[in-house]
């Protein structure tokens, strides 16, 4: 009899909102209702059913309507007690995580992007330019830069300390190391080549700007090599892409080394796509002929 009366009170209860009680947590049966905006500050734990006066707990048994995932969440992962929900929409869940989904995207402030990887260049084809100079006078000398590197600038001396009567006599050049990360080229101090000719008076040096290397030269001639004014240009990348070429920037003209005599000679460059990367001299007391050794240039592996 007790029995009877205790099934039916607590169906009366049950019948009029009354919480139950499961496992001793109050659970709301009557109706399930979402949280009033901003209580759910913390995202819950599942998307259950909290009541007005919670501000972010959670039962056992999840809600049918689930959380909203709490607006202002950091991106917490979706609750364990919803999992049964059926209309758990998760609005909250990915707003504060969709850097780590993007984390690769540099604009989405990703802390995981790659660094570019630095390539070396790589230089093939090596010719001859045009020889400026007499093709008999003295004896030949030709340096060639190490794998990777270009002529970047040079030093040398003339021949008497009288700069605008002097011609040039010994010269030696100077390599830089090509590096590529992504499509930015960079040059770094590289190789010193092997002096070419007689030592002489009035040293000099022609570095090219920074990041930038030998495209070409000009000056004057008579006889001998009076005088020689070397070209630079920066390398450019259209893509960061393993053979793509490097094409050369806006030159700069170095000032001239050597006398004003003779006449001047049209600039010799070497072709599109193509660097300096080494030196061909003939010379016997001075300077004979010049030339440049010139490569193509690309991004290499």
């Amino acid at each position: 009899m007790l029995g009877l009366v205790a099934t039916a009170l607590g169906s009366v209860m049950g019948g009029c909102g009354a919480e139950q009680f499961v496992g001793g947590s109050p659970v709301d049966s009557s109706v399930d209702l979402a949280p009033p905006p901003g209580l759910d500050a913390l995202g819950g734990s599942g998307g259950m059913i909290v009541p007005p006066t919670d501000s972010g707990g959670g039962g056992t048994n999840g809600g049918d309507l689930g959380g909203s995932g709490g607006g202002t969440g950091s991106g917490g992962a979706p609750g364990t007690g919803g999992a049964g929900a059926m209309n758990d929409a998760g609005v909250g869940a990915d707003a504060g995580g969709q850097d780590v989904i993007d984390a690769s995207s540099p604009d989405n402030g990703g802390g995981n992007d790659a660094a570019n990887l630095s390539h070396p260049a790589a230089l093939t084809g090596a010719h001859d330019t045009m020889l400026i100079g007499s093709a008999t006078g003295g004896s030949q000398g030709q340096e060639s830069c190490p794998a990777g590197q270009a002529l970047s600038g040079f030093s040398g001396s003339l021949s008497m300390t009288t700069t605008t009567a002097s011609v040039n006599r010994q010269i030696t050049g100077q390599c830089g190391i090509i590096a590529i990360a992504g499509t930015a080229v960079t040059i770094k101090a590289g190789a010193t080549l092997t002096a070419l000719g007689m030592a002489g008076v009035s040293p000099w040096t022609r570095p090219c700007p920074a990041d930038q290397v030998v495209v070409g030269f000009s000056g004057r001639l008579g006889t001998l090599v009076d005088q020689l004014v070397f070209v630079c240009a920066p390398l450019t990348a259209s893509s960061p892409t393993v053979g793509t070429g490097l094409m050369p920037g806006t030159q700069t003209s170095l000032p001239g080394v050597g006398g004003t005599g003779g006449m001047p000679f049209n600039a010799v460059t070497c072709a599109l796509g193509e660097v300096a990367s080494g030196l061909l001299v003939r010379s016997g007391t001075e300077m004979d002929a010049f030339s440049l050794i010139c490569s193509k240039a690309a991004i290499g592996p």
